[in-house]
Formats: structure tokens, sequence, C-alpha cells
């Protein structure tokens, strides 16, 4: 409570400090003891929910039974899971109604979407935005390339920006591109800028996932991979089955992409480097 009682915030009024007041209650916004606090209180609601699941009528969700998976949490978000009956569905409410008085927090219940329907006027700005980071990092694209395999469409209207950007375009006029987008995607060491194909460079990221079940055992959702779709067997000789799902699908078949030598040889020091993966694909 020192460190809560000990704050002060400043007034800041027409450009002026005009007093300040002592904090009372809370922290203040970004402070270095909220992941603390946050681990310690989840860390009670996941001993809450382990307990409750030892009851008898309670039943674990299909997919998640075998390694007793019960939640997720990231920043304020929690996903619960179960079998989807009246009983065990009972047993969570209960937990997180008796969590919320123990903590003083509310639970909100909230549905999300994503959808890729095209580039918007406000993410073309942005695209623009990141072309301008240094050797191409592109960090918008990188981090949807990083979570999904992008649509064709998408990565193909992000790349007709950039090029435009690139060698100037204003409205229907475009001027004339002074080398292919190939040739600008190559290193600098063969004369290129160092930007990067969307296709193999989404791809690359991608291929993450694939060296962490080669190589990351001990991580929670590759123990996960391994006791629901691979069972014991070998990833590169592991059949898809007809209900996989269209996430898996997808990282499965980049092993028609890339070689089991090549994603591993993109591991370095206990980290992927999906700059190493890229690069290997240029000699292709």
């Amino acid at each position: 409570m020192v460190c809560v009682r000990n704050t002060s915030y400043s007034l800041l009024m027409n450009g002026r400090v005009q007093g300040s007041f002592k904090g009372k209650k809370g922290l203040r916004q970004g402070d270095p003891m909220s992941p603390l606090i946050f681990v310690l209180i989840m860390e009670y609601l996941t001993r809450s929910l382990q307990h409750a699941a030892q009851i008898s009528n309670f039943r674990y969700h299909p997919m998640c039974k075998s390694l007793k998976l019960l939640n997720l949490c990231f920043a304020d978000d929690l996903i619960l899971f179960c079998k989807g009956t009246r009983s065990a569905v009972t047993i969570f409410k209960e937990v997180l109604v008796k969590f919320s008085a123990a903590t003083g927090l509310s639970i909100n219940a909230n549905k999300s979407h994503i959808y890729f329907g095209g580039v918007t006027a406000t993410e073309r700005r942005i695209i623009a935005q990141d072309i301008q980071f240094p050797e191409g990092s592109f960090p918008l694209r990188n981090y949807w390339m990083s979570v999904f395999i992008l649509p064709q469409s998408i990565i193909k209207e992000v790349e007709k920006i950039c090029r435009g950007f690139l060698w100037g375009a204003s409205g229907s006029r475009r001027k004339l591109h002074m080398a292919s987008w190939h040739q600008v995607c190559l290193p600098k060491a063969y004369g290129g800028l160092r930007f990067r194909d969307g296709t193999n460079w989404n791809r690359a990221i991608l291929a993450k996932y694939i060296w962490a079940v080669l190589e990351k055992q001990d991580l929670l959702w590759v123990k996960w991979i391994k006791d629901i779709y691979l069972k014991g067997v070998n990833f590169w000789s592991y059949i898809m089955k007809p209900d996989s799902s269209w996430y898996w699908r997808k990282l499965c078949h980049l092993r028609s992409k890339f070689s089991k030598i090549e994603i591993l040889a993109a591991g370095v020091s206990g980290r992927f480097k999906p700059s190493k993966l890229y690069n290997s694909t240029l000699n292709q």
C-alpha cells in the first residue's frame, strides 16, 4: 500500500500546473507492479477453478481433458474451457461469482471476430507509414503475418500500395517503376532494398510454430498439439485428418515449402529467426 499511497498526481490546465493530490486507491496506469498483481490474482482464480474441477459432476472440454486445461489468461482476457453441460457451466459461474466478490473485479463476457474484407483508407495510411521503417521491416504487416496466413488478395493489395508509395503514385497516376518488385525484395548485397515478398515472408514467419513443435517441448500449446493431433507421430510423417482445424492444416501445408533442415537451421540460440529461413528461399 506504500506504493499506492505515495503516488501523487499533478493537474495540468492551459499549459500550467494547477496543484496536485495524493493517490489513495489503485495503481497508476503502466505501473510496473500491475503485472505482478495480475499474476497473483489470476493464480488465485486458476487454483479456484482447479479445486472446483475436482467436483464429481464437472466435465472437462473433450480437447482439454488429457492436459486438464481449464483456463488461459492474457492481460484482461480470460478463456475458460469445460464440456458444454449445465453442471460444468454452473460450477464455473459459481467460481467466478466468488472470485468477483473476493477481488472486487467484475466479469465481462465479450464476443469478437476478425475479418479480412479488403484494405481500407485508414489501413492504406498505416501501410504507407510502415514502409518508412528501415530495411522494409513492415511492423504492422509482420504482426498479422505472425498470426495468420493472409489471403493472397490482401498481400497483393498491400504490396501494390507499397510499390506506389516507393515509386510515387497520386490517384490514378503512377510513376514508372525503376526496378521490379522481385528486385526490390532482394538483400542489399544482391542489389535490392531488403523489402520482402509478402507470400514467402508470411510462410517464413509462421514456420516458427513448426520450429516450436520440433524444439519447444515445454510449451503448453505444443503439448496440446502433440496430444490432440500428433499423438506420438512425427510431424513430418503426420497425415492430416478431415476434421483438423483450418489453422493446423495451413501449418502442415508449410511442410511442402520448407524442409526440416531449413527450419531447424533458422533457430539460433534458442530463438527462431524468420529472416534466416526467408533468405534460404531466395536461392530456390
